[in-house]
């Protein structure tokens, strides 16, 4: 078998298994524990998540909450687009928006991968839209690795961006990097990546396909360093019909 074969294979199995569970990404889906993926849901699929986590700051404890809904809108052999709402909150950093994400997966651009372009749009100009491009490659049956980046548009330089953090100065940066990678045993799956500013971890357990809980902490970029900011584990649930 060629190599291509093989690559399409295991892509194929990543993509079944992926769109089978519902699992954890703060800003999607389809994603890993705060980045997204190059996966989509399949048409007429609806996922709703919800996940809290605190954060201890130098004069108070607060906490972080993301409800979020999207579904399928296309389906094609080597496409798909997906719609959502997220709404995070956090008294702190002054969130509480209402952003709109999309993503397109985009048809034969990557050999033994797909790729999708997206973004997150907030409904609020005090803080920042994320324009993004990832790739996903399968590199054996049970592991894969998600890589990409894009740009921050549109915000208050001064305020909350998702991706890329904010750089000592207190500025989000206006571009970022997305890392990532996710590893398959049973009915767990551990994720970990990189948004432009810090590394996450997460670990989900599908008791079935339609139901998932979901346990992660997020790192500290340099603006959590600076002030003081520290990130405990987080958790929560998804349903997916």
């Amino acid at each position: 078998m060629s190599l291509r074969r093989i690559s399409a294979s295991l892509l194929l199995g990543l993509a079944l298994t992926t769109r089978a569970f519902a699992g954890l990404s703060l800003s999607g889906p389809t994603g890993l524990v705060m980045i997204p993926t190059a996966l989509t849901l399949k048409k007429t699929e609806v996922d709703l998540s919800l996940d809290r986590w605190d954060i201890d700051a130098p004069t108070a404890t607060t906490n972080f909450t993301d409800l979020r809904g999207a579904a399928g809108v296309i389906d094609a052999p080597d496409s798909g687009l997906e719609l959502g709402l997220t709404r995070a909150e956090n008294s702190t950093v002054g969130l509480s928006d209402t952003y709109l994400f999309a993503k397109y997966r985009l048809p034969g651009l990557l050999p033994g991968g797909a790729l999708a372009a997206g973004g997150i749009f907030s409904t609020d100009k005090s803080h920042y839209s994320s324009l993004f491009v990832v790739g996903s490659s399968a590199v054996a049956p049970m592991f894969a690795l998600h890589y990409g980046g894009g740009v921050n548009v549109y915000g208050d330089p001064l305020g909350w961006a998702w991706f890329g953090g904010r750089r000592a100065n207190g500025r989000a940066d206006g571009a970022f990097a997305l890392f990532g990678g996710e590893a398959d045993w049973r009915r767990f799956k551990f994720d970990v990546d990189y948004n432009g500013s810090f590394m996450s971890e997460g670990l989900n357990y599908y008791p079935d396909s339609f139901f998932s809980l979901h346990l992660f902490h997020l790192g500290r970029g340099d603006y959590e360093r600076m002030t003081g900011i520290t990130h405990r584990f987080g958790y929560g649930a998804t349903v997916r019909f």
